[in-house]
């Protein structure tokens, strides 16, 4: 044996060694690399046909598998013409390697009748018998259909339509209206997603969660931020490349798993006929498990959120509360959740009482001065100030890129972002009253008042109009913390008004109607204090009449 044949051995030897490991790609290579030798070039080709149909490429194993003749390769050669969708062409070439393959009986003889057997039920499962029969009576058709698609597609103006009206001096108004995409609705959003996990799971047996999470490491998915790092752009469009990569090869091979086997054909008939009435027994049972699933989540939930209020832990009960109002009861539907605009009311008030109970009065407030007293009774976090940092030589950490964005802003608006997106979801107005409070807490803590006074006026329309006096009165208050965080004691005067008359109408609470006391109490000190210092002037406090009272 020459010195090029016994390496080519090695090099091919290497190669089958990889395979076995499951190292599929450095196989592939080591295929690549090995020169054939004489006579050895059928073996060599069978190899890399395993490889390329265990790496999920079947049409390059086709190519590769079509320069055999002898068995394993025809084999293989049906293998790959199944794996590109030539169902016909499988089970012809099944058919002929059956026929040709001597003696009758043996292993090979199996394995092509097994491939025969493979085709016919796929034919069987994807066409069933009515199919079938109807495609074998207008066969003679099919000639005809081709060639009116092909003329069909000729015809075609592929340019884009706004060049077509263009040349056509035609207004372009439609192609606009065609560029709109409407946001999927949550509840289809978790159908496809759940129906694509069972796809996953019939087709990939337990491989379907790394499908899933290799759809997260897309660049729309849930972890697409980890991969695509902006500080290491090379190796970050490298592993988006081999991420999608992936996801393409195992998505072709369930769509046409999927195609061969379709969910219908395995679930065609299973309950028999009509007249033993096993569909319906079978859909009440599943029916009745989803009710009993989600009222137990239901109880669950309002004992956490109950929990969460009596500890006083009012950002995340109202984290908790947002999350669930918008996962969990916009993806379930009222059929299995009868009551379900009574418990999203139920939580919504839930979450205002636990609002309300922060009207507390402190027991340091006297000893803080007297301008500061309102701040501190109506709990307003201080103002942002930018942070001053005088460079020091020698000191990287003192030294602030002029182009950096502010993060803190970004966060901010990303935050306000989310929650109007949450807010077009929202069915029932008491949730909306809830919305707009979460909108109007991240503009106060970051300083933005005028828009504190819009969802507060929101918050009052929504709570009027679905008859909740609860949150009409957090509205009030709201508005009256963005007036108190801007000094204006007039129209915080108003407001506070405005609230004691609705809590002696309609909410009538001790606790809540001193709180409202000591604030006027406070407020009206300040407005003495601010007219001795205007030179004894009176001070006219104009009511507002667009208040409610």
């Amino acid at each position: 044996m020459s010195a090029p044949e016994l390496s080519w051995q090695v090099i091919r030897d290497i190669g089958v060694h990889k395979f076995r490991l499951g190292e599929v790609c450095g196989a592939i290579d080591s295929f690549n690399q090995a020169s054939p030798g004489a006579g050895e070039e059928e073996p060599l080709q069978a190899w890399k046909t395993k490889a390329l149909l265990a790496n999920s490429d079947p049409q390059r194993a086709l190519e590769v598998a079509q320069k055999t003749l002898k068995y394993p390769g025809t084999l293989l050669h049906c293998r790959a013409l199944y794996g590109v969708g030539e169902l016909e062409q499988h089970l012809l070439a099944s058919c002929n390697g059956k026929r040709r393959q001597q003696p009758d009986a043996g292993p090979r003889q199996r394995a092509f009748t097994a491939e025969v057997d493979l085709g016919l039920t796929t034919f069987e499962y994807t066409l069933g018998e009515r199919a079938g029969a109807s495609l074998l009576e207008y066969r003679h058709r099919f000639r005809q259909i081709a060639a009116e698609q092909q003329k069909l597609r000729q015809k075609a103006d592929g340019r884009p339509r706004w060049k077509v009206l263009a040349e056509a001096g035609e207004c372009d108004t439609e192609s606009v209206l065609e560029m709109g995409r409407k946001e999927t609705p949550l509840l289809e959003q978790v159908r496809r997603k759940k129906n694509l996990q069972i796809l996953g799971q019939v087709h990939l047996g337990s491989g379907w969660e790394d499908w899933m999470f290799i759809e997260q490491l897309r660049s729309g998915g849930r972890f697409g931020s980890v991969v695509n790092l902006p500080q290491t752009k090379d190796s970050s469009s490298a592993m988006s490349a081999l991420v999608e990569e992936c996801y393409a090869k195992v998505s072709t091979r369930v769509k046409q798993a999927q195609t061969c086997f379709p969910m219908y054909s395995q679930r065609h008939g299973r309950f028999g006929p009509r007249s033993n009435q096993r569909r319906e027994r079978f859909e009440i049972d599943q029916l009745l498990k989803y009710r009993y699933r989600a009222f137990r989540a239901v109880y669950n939930q309002l004992d956490h959120l109950t929990e969460l209020r009596l500890q006083g832990r009012l950002g995340e009960l109202l984290r908790f509360a947002g999350e669930i109002l918008h996962d969990f009861y916009k993806t379930t539907t009222v059929r299995v959740l009868p009551e379900k605009g009574k418990l999203v009311r139920e939580i919504c008030n839930l979450v205002g009482l636990a609002v309300l109970d922060r009207l507390r009065i402190p027991p340091t407030l006297m000893d803080e001065p007297v301008e500061k007293r309102l701040l501190l009774l109506f709990a307003i976090p201080p103002a942002k100030e930018s942070e001053v940092v005088v460079p020091v030589f020698g000191d990287i950490a003192t030294y602030r890129d002029p182009t950096e964005p502010d993060h803190g802003y970004l966060r901010y608006k990303s935050k306000i972002a989310e929650l109007e997106r949450r807010y077009r979801h929202v069915q029932y107005p008491i949730e909306r009253c809830f919305r707009d409070y979460q909108m109007a807490r991240e503009h106060l803590v970051n300083g933005w008042l005028d828009d504190v006074k819009v969802m507060g006026q929101r918050m009052i329309d929504e709570a009027i109009g679905c008859g909740s006096h609860l949150w009409q009165l957090i509205g009030q208050l709201t508005i009256a913390r963005a007036f108190c965080a801007q000094h204006n004691l007039e129209q915080l005067a108003v407001w506070l008004r405005t609230a004691g008359k609705l809590i002696a109408s309609r909410l009538p609470d001790e606790r809540l109607a001193f709180f409202i006391e000591v604030s006027q109490k406070l407020n009206r000190d300040l407005l003495m204090k601010k007219q001795v210092a205007s030179g004894g002037r009176t001070l006219s406090v104009e009511l507002d009449h667009t208040v409610s009272a």
